[in-house]
């Protein structure tokens, strides 16, 4: 019972972090780095959408192609994130704008960025649960059409990276590409 529980509060965790992370910098800097918050920030810049009801809408309906695809085991790990995360980006929305720096810090906020989401990344890893998102959409390319996770994954987050990059401008590749390659070291380096 204990163990059970201990995962459940990394994943909680890991996802409160993951949402003052976004609020507090990421939504600073308009960086894109992939995923369900990436498309989060383009249709907002877009479409003047509030961040938190495109995450939500997103991590919905990919809970339901989850559930149509996968099966119930893989919906019951998304379903604790489809929930409280967007509920957390709302609750720390606040943060938005409270830590000023200037745009030659962008590099130092994007090291900073890549590390935090490396260690959230890292703890939801640890629980075994699914943050939902689009890690769904790479696991029924695998199982379907035998394309491979990382490389469906490469694709699609690469393709709203450079969406965001449109949208932002391609500045901002440097920005995506350095917070990516630390949050994968830190991944690589520490889940054993």
């Amino acid at each position: 019972m204990l163990i059970k529980t201990n995962r459940y509060i990394k994943l909680i965790l890991s996802l409160l972090l993951s949402a003052i992370l976004f609020n507090l910098l990421i939504k600073k800097i308009n960086v894109v780095t992939g995923g369900v918050n990436g498309i989060a920030l383009i249709v907002n810049k877009i479409f003047k959408i509030d961040e938190v009801v495109t995450i939500s809408f997103l991590l919905l309906i990919l809970l339901i192609l989850s559930y149509i695809f996968l099966g119930i085991d893989n919906v019951k790990g998304s379903i604790i994130s489809t929930i409280i995360y967007p509920f957390f980006v709302k609750l720390t929305n606040p943060l938005y704008g409270k830590i000023v720096f200037s745009e030659s810090k962008y590099i130092l906020v994007s090291i900073i960025i890549g590390i935090i989401s490396g260690f959230s990344n890292l703890l939801m890893y640890q629980t075994e649960f699914s943050n939902g998102g689009l890690p769904i959409i790479n696991q029924i390319l695998f199982k379907y059409k035998k394309i491979s996770i990382g490389l469906s994954s490469l694709i699609i987050n690469g393709i709203i990276v450079m969406l965001g990059a449109i949208v932002y401008g391609f500045d901002k590749l440097i920005y995506s590409f350095t917070i990516l390659v630390i949050n994968s070291l830190i991944i690589n380096i520490f889940f054993k």
